[in-house]
């Protein structure tokens, strides 16, 4: 038995054409869901892809790492130094970003 709002539909006891037409619906909305399911999955995907490509590709713009000569003091001021030229450029790109988005200023 189904229930829909208040009418209560008795699906062992329904004529065939009416079984009929009630699993061609049922099939339908369920073979729509399927196929909506999968159109948003692949919008997902393809906005994580793109996601990685825009990654991939400002790491490509990162200058390669030659002088690693020096002692590990050398090595971990110079990580530092590269760690806050980054946050300070990424964080002008993000309020950049954000006022042309109208986002305003931070």
């Amino acid at each position: 038995m189904i229930t829909l709002r208040d009418n209560v539909i008795d699906l062992a006891a329904m004529p065939r054409e009416q079984w009929e037409t009630f699993t061609a619906g049922y099939d339908s909305g369920y073979v729509a869901g399927i196929e909506a399911g999968r159109l948003i999955e692949r919008e997902e995907v393809a906005s994580l892809q793109r996601a990685a490509v825009e990654t991939v590709r400002q790491l490509a713009g990162l200058p390669v790492l030659t002088d690693m000569s020096g002692s590990s003091d050398d090595l971990a001021q110079r990580a530092l130094q590269r760690r806050e030229r980054a946050r300070v450029a990424f964080r002008a790109d993000h309020a950049r970003r954000r006022a042309s988005a109208g986002g305003g200023a931070l």
